[in-house]
């Protein structure tokens, strides 16, 4: 059978490679509580996958958990599979906030990941059925720009230019970054400075995020030091001028000769300075050593793993051993203090003090010398770098925790890569996050559950995944992306994916349009999957469409599986769904010109993609259907 105007004009989708229609599943309207009325919408229009959407936490929260077992109810009656998507809104896995980031916010965010985990159980009992979260809550991660090779002699760090080159000639255009330390999240943005020379210099995010790091590195650790000990020094000098002058009274005293009222006064107003200034010092050592607390923790806490620069090595083992040093002194200091707490002789004490305090400043004045060799702590981290353990964390610790209850029958965590310029939303980022989840996860399994390794890893590969949409990556074209490099992101992400979403779009906005209708290569990214594993069974293509129906009041899916030759039948036959896209009374389609909706729906209460009257479906008025009486 030929076709000559479907086959005329064939395109992109057009081929042998098709999707059958028990594959896709459709998504519930997730802008309303009212979960069990779209379920039964969407199942009584005979779809074998649906998705249980939802937007905002607190709709998601006026959902009786009885819903979601009639849901369950519902899909195992008409033979569908169903998922659940978690909320999108305030639900940043990282623990990212508009304030930032905290750890009590992630703390959080997990609570509701095993809220939304167990809520997924009450779908399916007695199988594992996917909750969906997406994989950032809108943080700023990377865009890209391209370079071309003139521009590499233009870097303010020639060293960049391998890292470039490696990376297809992109490099960031902008680069969210978070203070690991405080919390606060801020954007850099490449830019091109004039060098000494009058030459352009380019500065590219990174630069600039190393640049952040090494100013306030010294600014809040090396410079208070060099200060701390200049004030030391100045005030040092001043005590020991003053204990000079009280010298000659000392003298007297010592000899046992009386002192005018004037040497009395005196000696009184010098004491009284050498007691100020001793406190001063005394002041000055404490503020010295609180910044090395401080300096040490950003040291320990976020100094770099790998140091290849020897000065750096020398000088981070020789501050590690002095610091040591001092660690066991304040254990002196404490057990003097204790030993010696009830003796009556307090000269004993002092002198004992004075001992350990010679110690200490010997310490302190061979530390300083390190510090301007220390390596710089990576205090202002790539947030894209930073969500992927705290994700990770989230991640394994919110799917272990609902394990515990459910065991074999726990739902199937999935992380959803979102907008490109959102952290975590490219299929490497993904991916190491999934990897370090699944890690996590074992090793907790091995630990607190006494599974073998193997096992614990088999598991953690069933429970956790990805699933991956490919409208949300094609948002890469806008960034100068080609269709081959899109194609390769589902390559790398493919061996994770459990799920897939289905829209379209031309690479601008998230318009969630029919696939086939935009330039999204949504076959040939299915392709990779497959070859990776990733079986198209029933339920496991969800088509966001929301897009469509908000504009045109038609089933998006119709158009989808018409664009993507999905067959009318269960058997592979020639007929298509796209043959028949302009013919009456198509199911799924709605009522169509022959079945006018007025006549159907409004007046008896019934259709297609509606329920009867008898099983809840809503009628217009509030009088009868026939002779047009009031029903009260």
């Amino acid at each position: 059978m030929v076709d000559v105007f479907f086959d005329k004009y064939e395109g992109s989708l057009d081929s042998k490679y098709y999707i059958p229609v028990g594959a896709f599943a459709s998504t519930t309207n997730p802008q309303t509580a009212n979960q069990i009325a779209e379920a039964t919408q969407k199942l009584n229009a005979g779809v074998l996958g649906l998705d249980i959407s939802n937007i905002s936490p607190d709709i998601f929260q006026s959902i009786p958990k009885e819903h979601f077992s009639e849901i369950g109810r519902l899909t195992k009656l008409t033979g569908a599979n169903v998922d659940l998507h978690a909320p999108v809104q305030e639900m940043d896995p990282a623990g990212f906030s508009r304030d930032g980031w905290s750890e009590q916010h992630r703390k959080e965010v997990e609570r509701q990941f095993i809220d939304a985990l167990e809520k997924g159980h009450l779908l399916d009992p007695n199988g594992n059925t996917p909750v969906n979260f997406h994989a950032s809550g809108g943080v700023p991660g990377r865009t890209w720009r391209q370079l071309q090779d003139k521009d590499l002699k233009n870097l303010a760090d020639p060293g960049e230019a391998e890292r470039i080159r490696n990376n297809n000639m992109r490099v960031e255009d902008t680069m969210g970054i978070v203070n690991q330390d405080t919390g606060q999240v801020q954007s850099l943005r490449y830019d091109t400075r004039k060098g000494f020379g009058g030459q352009d210099e380019i500065w590219t995010p990174e630069v600039r995020k190393r640049s952040i790091n090494r100013t306030e590195w010294e600014n809040r650790t090396i410079l208070p030091i060099f200060t701390l000990q200049k004030e030391r020094a100045e005030v040092q000098e001043r005590l020991i001028n003053q204990q000079a002058v009280l010298g000659p009274i000392k003298d007297r005293i010592g000899k046992g000769l009386d002192l005018s009222d004037q040497q009395k006064e005196e000696f009184n107003i010098i004491q009284n300075n050498i007691n100020s200034l001793q406190s001063h010092v005394n002041e000055i050592d404490r503020n010295i050593g609180m910044t090395l607390i401080d300096i040490n923790d950003k040291i320990k806490k976020y100094g770099p793993k790998e140091i290849i620069d020897p000065r750096q090595k020398t000088a981070l083992n020789n501050f590690n051993e002095l610091t040591k040093e001092l660690g066991k002194i304040g254990n002196e200091k404490s057990r003097v203090i204790d030993e010696f707490r009830d003796y009556k002789d307090e000269g004993i004490l002092k002198r004992k003090f004075e001992e350990i305090e010679k110690k200490e400043k010997i310490i302190l004045n061979n530390i300083v010398p390190t510090l301007s060799n220390l390596p710089t702590p990576e205090l202002w981290k790539p947030t894209d770098e930073f969500s992927k353990d705290k994700t990770a964390e989230t991640v394994a610790n919110a799917t272990f925790e609902v394990y515990k209850k459910y065991g074999k029958n726990t739902p199937i965590t999935v992380v959803e890569n979102v907008f490109p310029e959102w952290t975590l939303s490219r299929s490497e980022g993904l991916k190491d996050t999934i990897e370090k989840s699944r890690k996590l996860f074992a090793q907790k399994l091995m630990s607190e559950k006494n599974l073998s390794e193997e096992e614990s890893r088999r598991l953690a590969s069933q429970f956790i995944g990805v699933t991956w949409d490919v409208g949300h990556i094609n948002m890469l074209r806008k960034q100068g992306f080609t269709e081959q490099e899109i194609i390769q992101e589902a390559k790398k992400i493919a061996p994770l994916v459990k799920q897939v979403h289905i829209t379209d779009n031309f690479g601008f906005g998230d318009v969630h349009l029919p696939a086939g209708m935009g330039n999204v290569q949504i076959k040939e990214q299915l392709k990779e999957l497959e070859k990776k594993g990733f079986k198209i069974e029933k339920g496991r293509l969800v088509h966001e469409g929301g897009g469509w129906w908000q504009h045109f009041k038609t089933d998006p899916i119709i158009e989808a599986m018409g664009n993507l030759d999905t067959p009318l039948y269960t058997m592979d036959t020639q007929t298509r769904w796209g043959y028949i896209r302009d013919t009456e009374g198509v199911y799924r389609y709605g009522f169509g010109d022959l079945l006018p909706e007025v006549h159907f729906k409004e007046l008896y209460g019934g259709g297609f993609a509606s329920l009867p009257k008898e099983l809840g479906g809503q009628i217009g008025g509030d009088k009868s259907r026939f002779s047009g009486t009031p029903n009260q």
